[in-house]
């Protein structure tokens, strides 16, 4: 089961864990270098993972009509979240929308720096 994680965080916490690597003996120095490295290509992976997040790319007219029963999705002209419902839209209010007629930008989410 996926889920989305604060990779930042998480990055931070494993930083915590680095071990010293002056240590008096040998193998203790080299144990310390190699768990320090493991840590290493841990946050390389969490760094380079792919994300969960869509692309919030301008939605087509065929997303829109192709996207299940209420599904939010935000409209630009008004500002806010409107519901896809049987390829059309329905305001919070239950205004009923027809997405062919409707003019506006879709997306999945607001843009950067919208509500």
């Amino acid at each position: 089961m996926a889920r989305a994680i604060d990779a930042d965080r998480l990055a931070d916490g494993l930083k915590l864990h680095r071990q010293p690597t002056d240590q008096k003996h040998e193998a203790d120095r080299q144990w310390a270098v190699g768990y320090n490295a493991g840590l290493d290509r841990a946050l390389h992976s969490i760094a380079y993972a792919p994300t969960l997040t869509q692309p919030n790319e301008l939605l087509t007219l065929e997303e829109l009509q192709e996207m299940e029963d209420t599904t939010p999705v935000w409209w630009d002209q008004i500002n806010s979240w409107v519901l896809v419902y049987k390829g059309n839209l329905t305001t919070w209010s239950g205004k009923h929308l027809y997405a062919k007629g409707c003019n506006g930008k879709f997306y999945r989410r607001p843009p950067e720096g919208e509500a």
